[in-house]
């Protein structure tokens, strides 16, 4: 699909949803503590940790941001500029200064693995990344790591080498067959107070949906999250109809793979009772299937659209999983970013214009909107004043001084670059993003959104800009 200065969902023949963080809204100050004890209770209790990687996540909460590379070599963090110049880095915790990255990595303060990341957004053996809500509580874990072997051993190792530990852990805490083992502590948890963990769905929300079919659009879902755990995570944010609601379910996607490869390599499978059964090379409609592919998704998404080539536009929250594998399928992508919300927006302030209005009117403007706000607690959570915003990270005075690139934007104009990394990732990658999907339930299907194709810093960001882009 060739990049449009608009997109409305008017034009498209089908959308797709992922499901966690997506049409699922966690309550991430309790869900990123869960994840994180449910790894660090692992390695103590079954691979012999120290007992400290215990202390309560909340902590170092502080820590944690999106977008944050990890080099298991050297124990360093790093948040790179979308040219790679390092704009901040740490050493497990501990934020580096000017000088040590200086010392580190060069004058030009960069890494020799940055352009394979860029390029790919391959998480490697030498280089990492947290990216999104399951992940980056890993990042205290492992930052807390690297400080308790630097400070065991009183020097820094050669590498690094807690990794197969760590991802071990990871399967023993959340393969897909714990939640109906019940073992581990991040099901047992969800299962027993799922108010504790998610949002449900406004009303809004589902029929908004509903204008979507019966507007003649198919939508289908597609999650890495395993069937039984999907289902659980549905009923309760949507109800017992929940499937009504989609034209097929692809659960257990394994994202981004679901995308990028094949029938042959990554075949559909049919369930019962939740087990995988037989291979499926043709799919139905209303049905619910494991794994599979896009190109055996999209054959049945031209016979229920009777079009060749059917317009598609997936929503997620995944730079990795759900949007960059876009570009290829020549789809579009919308993105769900809860840091526009949590670090402000221009002229909508969460706390002011965005809650409801009981004023008469027909506007359907996102003044007029009551949202799902996010609480303090939650704010606090996907803020860090160790890495500042998300979006842009200015040159510090001192690099500034010494010739570096200036990554700080136009100061006649106003407007600050979006200079990470992940922000070249939202405007190139993205068709536009939202905090979350609430945002857009009260518009018009017709309603035409200025995608990033316009202005690649800014335009694509719905309702408003970030304010740290001003």
């Amino acid at each position: 699909m060739a990049a449009a200065d608009t997109f409305s969902f008017s034009d498209v023949d089908v959308v797709g949803f992922d499901l966690d963080h997506t049409i699922c809204k966690y309550k991430l100050n309790e869900v990123f503590p869960l994840i994180y004890n449910s790894l660090a209770s692992c390695l103590v209790h079954k691979k012999g940790y120290d007992k400290s990687l215990l202390e309560p996540f909340e902590i170092d909460k502080d820590f944690i941001t999106k977008g944050l590379a990890f080099d298991p070599n050297t124990g360093d963090f790093i948040k790179f500029a979308e040219d790679g110049y390092i704009l901040k880095a740490s050493h497990g915790s501990r934020l580096l200064t000017d000088d040590e990255i200086l010392a580190e990595y060069g004058k030009d303060r960069t890494h020799p693995l940055f352009d394979g990341l860029k390029d790919t957004l391959q998480q490697t053996d030498d280089m990492g990344y947290f990216e999104n809500y399951f992940d980056m509580p890993f990042a205290v874990l492992l930052a807390r790591l690297v400080d308790f072997i630097d400070k065991r051993d009183g020097k820094r190792p050669k590498r690094y080498t807690f990794l197969n530990d760590v991802w071990s852990c990871y399967h023993h805490s959340f393969d897909r067959d714990n939640f109906a083992a019940n073992t581990g502590l991040f099901f047992p948890a969800i299962k027993e107070t799922p108010e504790k963990y998610f949002h449900v769905c406004t009303e809004d929300f589902k029929n908004w949906i509903k204008s979507l079919k019966e507007a003649g659009k198919r939508t289908f879902l597609c999650t890495t999250s395993n069937v039984d755990y999907a289902r659980h995570l549905l009923e309760f944010i949507i109800g017992c109809d929940w499937q009504s609601y989609f034209d097929v379910c692809c659960m257990y996607a394994r994202k981004p793979g679901f995308f990028t490869e094949t029938q042959e390599t990554r075949p559909f499978y049919n369930l019962d009772k939740d087990k995988e059964t037989k291979k499926v090379t043709v799919l139905q409609a209303d049905k619910i299937y494991s794994q599979g592919n896009a190109q055996t998704l999209l054959t049945l998404l031209q016979k229920l659209t009777g079009k060749e080539n059917p317009k598609v536009v997936y929503v997620g929250d995944s730079l990795r999983s759900d949007v960059f594998p876009m570009a290829k399928l020549n789809w579009n992508a919308l993105l769900i970013l809860e840091e526009m919300e949590a670090e402000g927006l221009v002229a909508h302030s969460h706390r002011d214009e965005l809650l409801n209005d009981d004023s008469d009117t027909d506007d359907p403007s996102p003044k007029r909107k009551k949202y799902t706000l996010p609480n303090e607690l939650e704010i606090e959570f996907l803020l860090s004043s160790h890495w500042g915003s998300f979006f842009r990270t200015p040159n510090s005075v001192k690099a500034m001084h010494s010739g570096q690139t200036n990554h700080n934007g136009n100061k006649k104009t106003g407007i600050a670059t979006m200079n990470t990394l992940w922000g070249y990732f939202i405007k190139t990658y993205s068709t536009i993003a939202i905090p979350h999907l609430d945002y857009i339930t009260d518009l018009p299907l017709d309603h035409r959104f200025p995608t990033f194709n316009v202005e690649k810093n800014r335009s694509g960001f719905y309702p408003a800009l970030p304010k740290a882009l001003v």
